[in-house]
């Protein structure tokens, strides 16, 4: 066997096992997290978040349709009882219930901004894509 032979046979198993190695990577991803820290009456709370699948978020969007109104207006779920439904199914630590969650969502305490925070940082977290650096090779 010639010497470019070997060297090409070695570059292919070399690529076999990068991908192999990339396919493992991509089938053992682990849920994102993500921590929201918010001051609350001069003290600092810390939320843990973990995302859910899009299986789940389709799901739970489908159990969340928007009312006629909202969906004249556009909306892809009801705004009143999505939010709070996605901000429980999210919440890691502390773990909360739905129920704990619209008491938030109704509470007279809770501005909207405040409200919209918590709801947006779940809702990125289960969006979010990939962080892919964009290199000379992958922007070419």
């Amino acid at each position: 066997m010639s010497t470019e032979v070997k060297i090409q046979q070695a570059r292919n198993e070399q690529a076999v096992a990068s991908k192999k190695s990339v396919l493992d990577q991509l089938k053992n991803k682990k849920r994102r997290r993500d921590t929201l820290t918010m001051e609350i009456d001069g003290e600092n709370v810390s939320m843990v978040f973990e995302a859910i699948s899009y299986k789940e978020l389709d799901a739970l969007q489908a159990k969340h349709p928007p009312t006629q109104d909202q969906r004249i207006a556009g909306a892809a779920f009801n705004r009143n009882t999505f939010p709070p439904a996605l901000v429980a199914a999210c919440s890691l630590d502390p773990k909360l219930s739905e129920a704990d969650t619209r008491e938030i969502w109704t509470s007279e305490e809770w501005s909207t901004g405040e409200l919209n925070t918590l709801f947006d940082t779940v809702s990125n977290l289960c969006m979010k894509g990939l962080d892919v650096p964009f290199t000379e090779t992958a922007s070419a």
